[in-house]
């Protein structure tokens, strides 16, 4: 019941966040030059693969309407966050001592990010025009904690051709360093006993 309901807010939080994103991409298009500019028709195809049904309620709403929703949002996910982040509980987790609590939770969804990545890599190199094309895959696939920004040519390169091979590795020193800790230090926490050479 407990991770449901944390699972839960997570969802509404996440969820809110997604809503404000949309209404300024719908504010956006109400601002641009109105008439069938390839920018417009560019900018409709973005809103559209990441806000399934978005155009209609675009073509429905009033551009103050889309103002009004757009603060009705703000105002939830403000009044939601500052009391999330007034909790002396979310003070305690940010101590040096709970870094591998926060590491933790991050890590198996970086994880599952990076081997998704060398899937569609499929061992090719990370030439510019592979880089163009991840656009389109991440709007599409991509987990929004991790903007297309962080997969660089040189991050791209790496999960290519992971050093021992293993993409685990990458993960570990993407997530421990976000998190203020060495990897072997984070593996240490996760895994007192050791790790089998295979892992």
């Amino acid at each position: 019941m407990l991770v449901e309901r944390a699972r839960s807010l997570g969802y509404l939080l996440v969820g809110l966040a997604d809503l404000a994103d949309k209404y300024e991409a719908l504010g956006s298009l109400h601002a641009g030059t109105p008439g069938r500019t390839v920018e417009r028709r560019d900018a409709m195809r973005k809103v559209a693969a990441r806000f399934p049904a978005a155009l209609r309620e675009f073509d429905q709403t009033t551009r103050q309407e889309v103002q009004r929703r757009a603060l009705a949002i703000d105002r939830a996910l403000g009044d939601l966050l500052a009391d999330v982040e007034r909790s002396p509980v979310l003070a305690q987790l940010a101590a040096p001592e709970h870094a591998w609590i926060r590491a933790a939770a991050e890590l198996h969804a970086y994880l599952r990010e990076v081997l998704k990545v060398k899937r569609w890599l499929g061992g090719r190199g990370a030439t510019p025009d592979l880089i163009a094309q991840l656009a389109a895959w991440h709007a599409e696939c991509g987990d929004p904690r991790w903007p297309l920004a962080h997969w660089t040519a040189e991050r791209l390169a790496r999960i290519a051709a992971p050093p021992r091979g293993r993409v685990t590795d990458l993960a570990y020193e993407e997530v421990a360093a976000r998190h203020g800790l060495e990897p072997a230090a984070l593996r240490q926490l996760l895994f007192p006993a050791g790790e089998r050479e295979d892992e």
